[in-house]
């Protein structure tokens, strides 16, 4: 890319003219706030521990094993007799923390039995890594007091190991029987997350294979040295009224946020799910809801996820098979390249599922993912994991900075940071013929595809669809992934398509048929053709197409029977 300093000195009046107290002094979160937790019959486990304590310099002392079963769930004396009372006896030893005690005697509105409160700690995150079990079991037998004035269905103690551990600090003062409300949901004060105010953070390094638990926090720290790029994705239902609106608002709230932050931003309004077709390209976040297992695009062997990149799917069992890359959410997430996301380990009722609206707002005021995280639950000691660093910070840098630090060294991606600015503009009313202008003059912009597309579809919101085509051409023509290129083609058909030119909006799809053979909507994208091929008058096109169209059409033949050897077994 030939850099031209000129553009520089406009890119900084640009970003002046917002407005915006840039230039802030990067937010960090340190290893020392961190416990890191391993499984010390895993060796597997042993080694994301020791890879998360040496790229985050986490202290030595604050990495513990314990021995546990290597398999996804635990019984509730398991988890107190391997996992909670071992840290109430190993933390104070090695001085990592403090608790006071206050003896219960047993009556008959109490239990009985010891009350913690944590008086200090020397960290605030927990980190669990992979071969930890990530659910304990209801126990029938146990019995609270007043238990019976829960509701049947949520008169139940089974959770998540994480969403139980991060109570730890009042241990024995609140009940286990269903959920506790979290009084830290809603903060907007990350120093109000005080392990001594009554919960620590708890995420977990965990996915279908060590490796891929590993590479969460490479991609955390990738992403914060360089930044989130990328589009958001945003799938909803349309549901306008009744109880499971509550999942649109989350969802809907968190898109407002991504456009706030001025990502290019995809909303499907449709109740399905995104079909296989759906052209997801470069994702920087995607949310979406409700289905079990993968479907459409994320059954595709690549996802083209952005190093970063903030994942969600709200489903009840979200996160119940964790080390599955195929079924549930949460494991094929991480398995196609995901860096964070949640989800519930067993039926936690909408209600109570992670409100993801809080969660984007808390990261895009500089919340690490630990902190959002817990911000976002509205209950604890129920069914939620977070998975991915929870030191991640994917906006505690100004995006000033990145785009500044990006042009000079001409990163290709500088284009991102851009586009977000214009984004960020329009929504304050900025000219588009300014924006146009100034993104045009951009180094390289005629052979950058992010640039180029932009401004492409910046001419088509002033109508100029010539203009559009034109860059999107030009677009097409620059390095683009292949679900960006699918994606361009798709609108630039369309847009030929406006402009009565059909030979063109047939060749628009003639090149998407090149270039995905495997398309899965082709027998779709096939009958659009032959329209085109129609207008232009093209007979022969439409004979091909035709033949094409009862080749996709046809039913699949048959199973061949297999051949039986009837005849009867020879003596020897």
């Amino acid at each position: 890319m030939n850099f031209r300093p000129q553009f520089l000195v406009a890119l900084l009046c640009w970003w002046a003219g917002m407005g915006i107290s840039s230039w802030a002094q990067e937010m960090r979160s340190e290893g020392s706030e961190v416990l890191v937790i391993y499984n010390s019959n895993s060796p597997d486990s042993k080694a994301v521990a020791e890879h998360y304590v040496e790229k985050r310099r986490v202290p030595g002392n604050q990495m513990i094993g314990l021995p546990l079963p290597d398999r996804e769930n635990m019984s509730r004396a398991e988890y107190r007799d391997l996992i909670q009372e071992p840290l109430l006896q190993e933390l104070p030893r090695r001085q990592l923390a403090s608790w006071s005690t206050e003896v219960i005697p047993l009556d008959k509105d109490h239990a009985g039995g010891v009350k913690y409160r944590l008086t200090s700690s020397k960290f605030r995150y927990i980190v669990l890594c992979y071969g930890i079990p990530w659910i304990i079991a209801n126990d029938p037998l146990l019995k609270e007091p007043q238990m019976d004035q829960v509701p049947v269905p949520l008169r139940r103690n089974e959770a998540s190991v994480d969403s139980d551990l991060a109570l730890l600090p009042l241990l024995g003062r609140l009940p286990i029987t269903s959920a506790v409300p979290n009084p830290w949901q809603k903060i907007t004060n990350a120093l109000a997350f005080q392990p001594t105010n009554g919960a620590f953070m708890v995420s977990r390094l965990d996915g279908p294979s060590p490796a891929l638990a590993s590479a969460l926090v490479d991609k955390a720290m990738e992403a914060e040295k360089i930044g989130l790029w990328g589009n958001a994705f945003f799938d909803l239902r349309g549901i306008s009224s009744g109880s499971y609106q509550l999942g649109d608002t989350y969802i809907t709230n968190a898109a407002v946020v991504a456009r706030q932050l001025g990502f290019e931003t995809y909303i499907d309004n449709v109740e399905a799910t995104l079909p296989p077709e759906y052209p997801l390209n470069q994702v920087a976040i995607y949310m979406g809801w409700y289905s079990q297992n993968p479907v459409g695009p994320f059954t595709a062997p690549q996802v083209e996820f952005m190093p970063g990149a903030i994942a969600y799917h709200l489903h009840s069992f979200s996160g119940m098979q964790l080390h599955s890359p195929v079924e549930n959410w949460v494991g094929p997430l991480i398995a196609k390249g995901a860096t964070v996301t949640m989800g519930c380990v067993l039926e936690p009722y909408l209600g109570m599922t992670p409100d993801v609206g809080i969660l984007m707002d808390r990261l895009a005021r500089g919340f690490t993912f630990g902190e959002a995280a817990l911000a976002c639950q509205p209950v604890l000691s129920w069914q939620t994991i977070a998975v991915g660093d929870p030191l991640y910070r994917p906006f505690g840098r100004s995006l000033v900075s990145y785009a500044v630090e990006m042009h000079e060294r001409e990163d290709v991606l500088s284009a991102f940071a851009d586009v977000r600015k214009v984004n960020q503009d329009l929504a304050v009313g900025r000219s588009l013929d300014f924006l146009i202008d100034l993104l045009s003059k951009a180094p390289g912009a005629t052979n950058n595809s992010i640039y180029a597309e932009k401004i492409a579809r910046l001419y088509a919101e002033k109508s100029r669809l010539r203009n559009s085509v034109e860059w999107m051409q030009k677009a097409l023509g620059a390095q683009c992934t292949l679900q960006q290129r699918t994606r361009m083609l798709l609108e630039m058909a369309n847009w030929l398509d406006i402009l009565d030119r059909p030979k063109e909006a047939m060749a628009a799809y003639e090149n998407l048929v090149k270039l995905r053979p495997d398309y899965p909507a082709m027998l779709e994208l096939r009958k659009r053709e032959r329209t085109y091929a129609r207008e232009a008058g093209d007979n022969a096109e439409m004979q091909r197409l035709d033949a094409e169209i009862a080749r996709l059409s046809a039913p699949p033949p048959a199973p061949t029977a297999p051949t039986t050897n009837i005849s009867p077994p020879t003596r020897k």
